[in-house]
């Protein structure tokens, strides 16, 4: 899905990338999509993002709607949550009991070896509001603060700003 994050005189956005975490409306993406000024350290003081979403075929452009609030954030490993809470065009409405978003199964990184296929999916300022697809392969792994644990997976996957909070597969 594409996040679009307003700042609190809905005059300037934060474009990036989510990915469906569950049928709830459960959204991940990077902190740095919703991060701002605002007395929260969001981009706005009511934590809110949009959320559009694409066709099923994938032709075409994103779609506003669903709105959401920002419900956790880690800024030391750049992820946010947002939880969609209501309809775009009808907000007083209440969500349906299925709102079309598919999950995909949530992975083990720590089973990714150097040179394994892996499959980006977001929404770059390049490619407007349309998603694109990239791949690539796992080209290694980064400790970066030393501690025997892996916090970032590398790759040659041609990445763009806009596709932060995108979704990676290994698979597709």
């Amino acid at each position: 899905v594409q996040v679009i994050v307003p700042d609190n005189d809905f005059e300037i956005f934060s474009q990036g990338s989510g990915t469906v975490m569950n049928h709830d409306g459960l959204i991940l993406t990077n902190h740095h999509v919703v991060e701002g000024d605002s007395r929260s350290g969001l981009m706005n003081d009511d934590a809110l993002a949009f959320i559009a979403v694409n066709p099923p075929d994938l032709r075409g452009e994103a779609v506003l709607k669903y709105f959401g609030t920002i419900v956790k954030v880690d800024p030391d490993l750049d992820l946010a949550l947002i939880q969609i809470v209501g309809l775009v065009d009808d907000p007083e409405a209440p969500l349906p009991a299925t709102l079309g978003l598919p999950a995909i199964p949530i992975g083990n990184s720590d089973e990714l070896v150097i040179s394994d296929e892996i499959n980006m999916f977001g929404f770059p300022g390049l490619g407007g509001n349309t998603p694109t697809y990239t791949k690539g392969i796992v080209a290694g792994f980064l400790d970066e603060d030393r501690d025997g644990i892996y916090e970032w997976i590398k790759t040659d996957a041609e990445l763009n700003h806009g596709n932060s909070g995108g979704l990676a597969t290994d698979e597709l």
